[in-house]
């Protein structure tokens, strides 16, 4: 019997983009990093093209953080009233249990692939019937009453993310949550917001 030999390679790569947000209930303008790490695999068989293994995983790597970045956020409150903006929230639900449904899904149809075997076997022969129809009819409905438990578990987990449940208080917020940037007008930087919020508040105070 043959054997089959291979490598599996995996990468990660990570990549930042300035997300500008335009806050939907006071109209100011502020921005924050979004940082995303992308993770790729790749396989090659009896130690061949490893270095082209390697740098497919790579190249997978920086797409998948690049996905993430064009399809994820993170849940920055405006710095001046504190609202966050309903496609920060969505975005953000998209990142948290990224993957679930996807790996449920694969799971299931392997799972219905290898039912095939022994339901194409059994089917025929007498007194197999209760053989047949418990893989071929019972796991397959066992493996999608699985998927769809999953598809509700996260989406009323994703729902449940609704920091702005307690305006006009400031959100609660999860760890390591980007700072806040805002345009510095006297030295056409981007800088905390903190401080433009700061001095904005010392000079309403002074006058």
């Amino acid at each position: 019997m043959p054997v089959y030999i291979w490598t599996k390679h995996t990468a990660s790569e990570t990549d930042t983009r300035l997300t500008e947000v335009r806050c939907a209930k006071c109209d100011c303008t502020y921005f924050y990093e979004l940082t995303r790490e992308g993770a790729g695999t790749e396989c090659s068989a009896y130690f061949l093209f490893e270095n082209w293994a390697r740098e497919t995983a790579v190249a997978k790597a920086r797409e998948d953080a690049k996905r993430r970045l064009a399809a994820e956020a993170e849940l920055v409150p405006c710095p001046s009233c504190h609202w966050i903006n309903e496609e920060l929230i969505t975005g953000y639900r998209r990142s948290r249990f990224r993957g679930w449904i996807e790996q449920s899904i694969w799971a299931a149809v392997i799972g219905v692939g290898m039912c095939a075997v022994p339901v194409s076997c059994g089917i025929g022969i007498p007194g197999q019937s209760e053989f047949v129809i418990f893989f071929g009819v019972i796991v397959p409905m066992l493996l999608l009453l699985v998927v769809t438990a999953v598809v509700l578990f996260v989406r009323t987990m994703r729902q449940r993310i609704a920091p702005n449940a307690r305006y006009p208080e400031p959100p609660r917020l999860p760890r390591h949550v980007p700072e806040s940037l805002m345009l510095d007008v006297e030295s056409g930087q981007l800088v905390p917001a903190s401080q433009i919020v700061r001095r904005a508040g010392a000079g309403s105070a002074t006058g």
